[in-house]
C-alpha cells in the first residue's frame, strides 16, 4: 500500500502554453523545490515540455495521451505503467481531461495501485455522460480546483463534491523571487512619452475579445476627460484582434495620444515595471490568472473584474478594486478613485505583494498541493483497505 513520499507525475497534454500548462509546470517546480520529486508528462514539442526542461524538471514524453484511438490508448497505458513502476511514481495528477481518462484507466484496467488527482484549471463544464461520471466518481481520489467558480460548474453537473472531503481550491502560485517589486526609470517612461507624474494603467493580455480590451479603452476615454495626464498601456500578442484595430478604436474614442501599444514582451516584467496599476478587464476566462499574480508580486495593485478566480486573488479595497465585467463606467470609476487618492496605489501595491508572498508563493503552492495529495492517499487507503 502507498505511503507518503515518492515521486509525483504531473500529466498535462495541451498543445499551447495556456493556464493548465502553466499551472502543471508550476506545481511540479514548487514540489521539486520543496523536496518532493516531480516529473512532467507531456508530449514532445509541446510548450509544457520545453518549459519543464527550462526549469530543470524531468520530462516523460513517450505517451501521446491526446489520442482517442483505442490502440494508441492501450499503448499509452502500457508505456505509462512501465514508467510509473520504474520511477516509483506515487501520485498521478491529471491536469487535462485526456490525462484524467488515462490516469483513471491505469487504475481501472492496468491495476496501477496509486491515487489519482484531477486538477481543474479551465472554464469548461465536464462532459455529462455515464463514462465520465464513472471516472470522476469512482476512479478519482481527490480534486484540486483553481477557482470556486469551477467547483460550481462541476457541482451543477454532478452534485457529489464536498470541500475537504474530495476537493480543495488552490488558485496556483507565482515565483516571488523572480517577480519582485521594481519600477521603471524616468528615462524608460520618458522614452514612451509618459510624463514623470503620470499614472499608467496597464492591461497585459493576449489580444482577444474575452480579455476586455474595448471595455478598457471605453473606460480610458471616460477617465481621460477628467484626468488628461493619465496613460493607458496595452501589451500582448495579437490573436483574435490586431493592434491596429485597437489603435483605430482608440482614435475613434479620441484618446489615441494617451494610449501606449506594445507587442508581447519577451520578459513581461519589463512591461509590468512601467505601469502603476494593473488592469484585468476580462469578460470570462481567468480560472487561473497568471498576469494578475505577476502584477501583484511586483507590487502593483490590480483593478479586476469579478470573474472566476479574480475575487479569490484580490480582496476589494485591499490589493485592488473589483468591478463588474463589461462595465466601462465602473472600471473608469475605479481608475478615477486611484487617481484622486494616489496614496492608495502604494498601499494596495504593498498589500498585493504581501498577499502573494503569504498565499500564492511557490512554497505555499507546494504545501497546499502536498496536503491535497495526502488527502487523496487517505481516501485511496479507505477505499482499498
Amino acid at each position: 500500500m502507498n505511503e507518503p513520499g515518492g515521486t509525483t507525475l504531473q500529466m498535462v497534454t495541451v498543445r499551447w502554453w495556456n493556464a493548465s500548462a502553466y499551472y502543471a509546470v508550476s506545481v511540479a517546480r514548487a514540489l521539486q523545490m520543496a523536496g518532493y520529486p516531480s516529473i512532467v508528462a507531456s508530449p514532445e514539442h509541446y510548450p509544457a515540455t520545453a518549459r519543464a526542461r527550462q526549469a530543470n524538471l524531468t520530462v516523460f514524453s513517450r505517451a501521446r495521451t491526446e489520442s482517442l484511438n483505442p490502440l494508441r490508448i492501450l499503448g499509452n497505458l502500457v508505456v505509462l505503467k512501465r514508467f510509473i513502476t520504474h520511477h516509483n511514481i506515487r501520485f498521478l495528477n491529471a491536469h487535462r481531461p485526456e490525462d484524467h481518462a488515462h490516469a483513471s484507466l491505469l487504475r481501472a484496467v492496468m491495476n496501477v495501485p496509486i491515487p489519482v488527482i484531477r486538477t481543474v484549471t479551465d472554464v469548461r463544464f465536464p462532459k455529462k455522460h455515464a463514462l465520465n461520471r464513472w471516472i470522476h466518481q469512482h476512479y478519482t481520489d481527490y480534486f484540486i480546483f483553481s477557482s470556486r467558480s469551477s467547483v460550481e460548474r462541476y457541482q451543477s453537473v454532478w452534485p457529489f463534491f464536498e470541500e475537504g472531503k474530495n476537493y480543495t481550491i488552490i488558485p496556483g502560485g507565482i515565483d516571488t523571487d523572480y517577480f519582485t517589486p521594481r519600477t521603471a526609470s524616468p528615462e524608460q517612461r520618458t522614452a514612451l512619452g509618459i510624463d514623470r507624474d503620470a499614472v499608467v494603467f496597464g492591461l497585459i493580455a493576449r489580444l482577444s475579445p474575452v480579455k476586455g480590451h474595448r471595455v478598457f479603452l471605453e473606460a480610458a476615454a471616460q477617465v481621460h476627460r477628467r484626468f488628461p495626464n493619465a496613460r493607458f498601456l496595452i501589451s500582448g500578442e495579437a490573436v483574435e484582434i490586431t493592434h491596429s484595430e485597437l489603435q483605430e478604436y482608440a482614435q475613434t474614442l479620441g484618446i489615441a495620444p494617451a494610449v501606449i501599444f506594445q507587442e508581447k514582451a519577451a520578459d513581461v516584467r519589463e512591461v509590468i515595471e512601467i505601469i502603476d496599476v494593473g488592469v484585468v478587464a476580462s469578460l470570462d476566462s481567468e480560472v487561473v490568472c497568471r498576469i494578475g499574480m505577476e502584477m501583484m508580486a511586483m507590487g502593483k495593485p490590480v483593478i479586476a473584474t469579478r470573474v472566476n478566480v479574480l475575487p479569490e486573488l484580490i480582496e476589494d479595497g485591499e490589493e485592488g478594486i473589483l468591478v463588474p465585467p463589461g462595465d466601462a463606467s465602473a472600471l473608469a470609476s475605479a481608475m478615477e478613485h486611484m487617481l484622486m487618492k494616489p496614496d492608495i496605489i502604494s498601499r494596495m501595491g504593498k498589500q498585493a505583494r504581501k498577499r502573494v508572498e503569504t498565499e500564492f508563493s511557490l512554497p505555499v503552492l507546494a504545501q497546499k498541493t502536498w496536503r491535497a495529495y495526502e488527502r487523496a492517499l487517505q481516501h485511496f487507503k479507505q477505499v482499498h483497505s
